[in-house]
C-alpha cells in the first residue's frame, strides 16, 4: 500500500493470496505486477497460472505466450503454454511447446507426461510410449502415467495386423 508502483510487491502479495486460496484477489495483484512490469516473465507466468485456475483459458494462453516471448528458453513457460494449448486441443502447437520444454528441462516430468498424452491422442503411439517410459524411469510408480502407457500399448497392439 505504501508503494503501489512496485511490481515485486504486487507479485509477492499475489503469490501469498493464491497460497491462501484467494485466487480472485491474487489475480488482481498479479495483473498489477504484470501491468507495472510487462517485461517480467515470472509475473506473466504467474498471471497465466491464475487465469488457468479460474478456467479463463484464453487469458491464460495470452499470458503464457507473453512469458515465452519474454524468456524463450524457459522450460516452465513452454510447459504452461503447451498445457494450455492441449486443453483447447491445439495438439500440434502443444506438442511443439511441450517438446521445447522437455528439450530445455529434460527432468520436467509433467511436461514429458503431457507431451506423451498429446502424442497419444494424435496417433503417434510409439513416441507416446517412449515419453511415458522416460517419465516412469524418472518417477517410478506414477499411476496415471502407467495407465496412459497401458492404453498406448493396447492401441499399438491393436494396430498390428498379423499376416
Amino acid at each position: 500500500a505504501k508503494r503501489p508502483a512496485q511490481a515485486d510487491a504486487h507479485y509477492e502479495l499475489g503469490v501469498t493470496l493464491e497460497q491462501g486460496g484467494d485466487v480472485a484477489e491474487a489475480l488482481v495483484e498479479m495483473e498489477a505486477a504484470a501491468r507495472l512490469r510487462p517485461d517480467w516473465m515470472p509475473a506473466q507466468l504467474a498471471l497465466g497460472n491464475l487465469f488457468a485456475r479460474l478456467n479463463k483459458m484464453t487469458d491464460a494462453e495470452r499470458a503464457y505466450r507473453e512469458a515465452v516471448k519474454l524468456e524463450p528458453k524457459s522450460g516452465e513457460a513452454r510447459y504452461a503454454l503447451g498445457s494450455a494449448l492441449a486443453r483447447r486441443e491445439a495438439f500440434a502447437e502443444a506438442i511443439a511447446e511441450l517438446s521445447a520444454a522437455v528439450a530445455r528441462e529434460p527432468d520436467h516430468v509433467k511436461a514429458r507426461a503431457n507431451l506423451g498424452n498429446c502424442l497419444l491422442v494424435t496417433g503417434r503411439i510409439g513416441e507416446a510410449i517412449a515419453c511415458y517410459d522416460e517419465v516412469l524411469r524418472r518417477t517410478p510408480g506414477d499411476a496415471q502415467v502407467m495407465e496412459n502407457r497401458a492404453v498406448a500399448l493396447e492401441l499399438a497392439r491393436a494396430r498390428v495386423v498379423p499376416r
